[in-house]
């Protein structure tokens, strides 16, 4: 898991998630950044380092509980520690983004709880089908708390209508009107088909 929190306060916030979830971490590990290294650090570290493939996807939690906390704790545990390193990135959504209405763009999830991003970085082809995997039973693990993904952890052959729930029909009608020769492409199937 990865958490940013004020300068100074890592060790605190760990043992307050510690508690929380009621399961002792593999590791702590803690830094502290300004702001601008903590920026390129959560975008994937310095630019010029080569360019390293992964696997992620993500899950909306609609309200977080001990339920909830204990499904994303199970869902990391299935990882095979041997594979290498996971992650689960657990992002609010409160402050700004709660500010937000859910009808006034096309991110419906204003309301919601937090975002849990599902990472695992996997340096050779060899490690992309127990990443999917996990990703999988990962989704399936946190299922009774996830109400829909995050658009910029797109994942293969997803419904657009995991990304944007209900304002999915709202987006395809906009994107028709100012965007009719698709000039911004996504891959994403902008059809109202739900997610099965």
């Amino acid at each position: 898991m990865l958490a940013s929190c004020p300068a100074r306060s890592g060790a605190a916030v760990a043992d307050a998630i510690k508690s929380a979830v009621g399961v002792q971490p593999s590791g702590v590990e803690h830094k502290t950044l300004r702001r601008m290294d903590l920026v390129r650090y959560l975008a994937g570290g310095h630019t010029t380092y080569p360019p390293e493939g992964f696997v992620a996807g993500s899950d909306v939690i609609g309200t977080t509980n001990p339920a909830a906390a204990q499904a994303i704790v199970a869902a990391i545990g299935t990882w095979p520690p041997a594979a290498g390193r996971a992650s689960a990135l657990i992002d609010s959504l409160g402050g700004a983004a709660g500010d937000m209405d859910p009808e006034g763009s096309a991110f419906p999830w204003c309301r919601q709880s937090a975002v849990v991003q599902w990472y695992v970085n996997t340096p050779s082809d060899g490690q992309v089908a127990t990443a999917n995997k996990w990703l999988s039973d990962a989704h399936h693990a946190v299922q009774h708390f996830s109400v829909g993904g995050y658009v910029n952890y797109l994942e293969a052959n997803a419904a657009a209508s995991q990304y944007f729930g209900a304002n999915l029909s709202r987006l395809t009608t906009v994107r028709r009107k100012y965007d009719p020769d698709r000039i911004m492409y996504s891959g994403l199937d902008f059809s109202t088909r739900q997610v099965a």
